[in-house]
């Protein structure tokens, strides 16, 4: 599913083949920052296909690249477009 920002209700409903079902209940919450919006609009940076299939986080904190790193996300410190256009080229060739 795409989501806009904002936070989405999820329901899943399970059943096995004995007809026994389990519920779990969740949100999804996306947020956006309107500064990164308009400059990734801006700059034409595009993110396609939209959903993607691997993640991206930019960010201009170093502490904030460095725990998404470690978390095995590929990350991108966010210094000016120009950089950030050359590292996001490197990353999808």
């Amino acid at each position: 599913s795409t989501f806009s920002p904002g936070t989405t209700s999820i329901t899943w409903i399970v059943t096995d083949s004995a007809g026994n079902s389990q519920m779990c209940d969740f949100e999804i919450t996306v947020e956006m920052s309107s500064m990164a919006e308009d400059l990734l609009m801006q700059s034409g940076i595009l993110i396609y296909p939209n959903p993607i299939r691997k993640t991206l986080f930019i960010d201009d904190m170093p502490a904030n690249v460095a725990s998404a790193s470690s978390l095995g996300i590929q990350a991108i410190q966010f210094t000016e477009i120009a950089d950030c256009r050359r590292a996001i080229a490197r990353i999808i060739g």
